[in-house]
């Protein structure tokens, strides 16, 4: 017993140090997307970095003091709301990142100052939307409206916050692009704008991509007088489970079985073919974004028994030299 507590206590270790290497990562990440693709070609991020970046374009001055200026009134507030974790992680990332673009102009990076500021947007939406799918899988926000966004939640869970983060988001777009154009008269505003919509598109899309998981699947239910063999066919066939929930048709009155089923896309076509044998059967398919469990997230039975009886040797072994 006290051996399988301490293989849990190394693995919960190991995750929270994955967990704050890919907070640190998508610090510098932030920073460098930010600093190599958006400021050099005169297009807005949206939210409070948007801000930071209009007010830079008028004054020259560096992004990462207002990031961090905007952000630590936020963060504090979020200390006392929001859940301590959640603010930490924001926080690392946030000075990073803000670090990071206060130092970079020294060295002379590499910037991607280019005619055609599309593949710039595409590159920043990409990037952006890494980095916040990561942040949100790790328990943390790049900060700014999203922290705003948790506020709101909190206090009114009925509404959904995301209309409210897209229309900050939109706002900021719109107000750079005349603020750009108060520096730079050669610069089509509408250029701005677009090139900023692209960009948090592309944001929007990875981010949730990432947020969703890439452990996708199908998702079977079949109401059928079949239950048994269908059941059969599918263990034997698919090595699949199924879940079998005994169910009345509501116009017949006939008993019936509904069969729930979760299966690889690319075991669709073989389960068409099995439900082909059973003209009478109704079955739908819905898809799942993201699936836990045997056979998706997790080994089968023989595979973790084995892992755990070898990480149950190596801690009792450690054990023995310390003895």
């Amino acid at each position: 017993m006290q051996n399988k507590k301490s293989v849990k206590q190394k693995q919960g270790v190991k995750s929270q140090a994955i967990g704050w290497v890919l907070v640190v990562a998508a610090g510098v990440v932030q920073a460098l997307g930010l600093y190599i693709f958006v400021l050099p070609n005169n297009f807005s991020p949206g939210g409070v970095t948007g801000i930071a970046t209009a007010i830079f374009f008028v004054t020259g001055l560096n992004t990462g003091y207002f990031i961090i200026a905007f952000n630590v009134p936020l963060l504090i507030a979020a200390w006392f709301i929001l859940k301590r974790d959640f603010v930490i992680k924001t926080a690392v990332s946030i000075l990073l990142a803000s670090a990071l673009l206060i130092v970079l102009p020294y060295f002379n990076i590499y910037q991607y100052k280019t005619d055609q500021p599309l593949l710039a947007a595409v590159a920043s939406g990409v990037i952006g939307g890494a980095v916040i799918g990561v942040l949100f899988r790790v328990g943390g926000s790049n900060g700014g409206s999203e922290i705003m966004g948790r506020f709101i939640q909190r206090k009114f869970p009925q509404y959904n916050v995301s209309w409210f983060i897209f229309g900050l988001d939109v706002a900021v777009v719109v107000g750079t692009a005349f603020v750009i154009l108060g520096v730079d008269e050669t610069i089509n505003p509408l250029d701005v704008i677009l090139l900023s919509i692209i960009k948090l598109f592309l944001t929007s899309m990875v981010s949730s991509t990432l947020m969703q998981g890439f452990n996708s699947a199908i998702k079977f239910e079949i109401i059928t007088e079949h239950a048994e063999e269908l059941a059969h066919e599918i263990l034997e066939e698919l090595s699949r489970g199924v879940t079998v929930v005994s169910a009345r048709g509501g116009y017949t009155g006939a008993s019936k079985s509904v069969l729930l089923c979760v299966v690889r896309k690319r075991q669709l076509g073989p389960f068409q073919k099995i439900l082909k044998k059973y003209p009478d059967t109704f079955a739908y398919i819905t898809n799942a974004k993201e699936v836990y469990g045997r056979g998706f997230s997790l080994p089968n039975n023989a595979t973790t028994m084995a892992r755990e009886e070898a990480e149950t040797k190596e801690v009792s072994k450690g054990d023995e030299k310390q003895l």
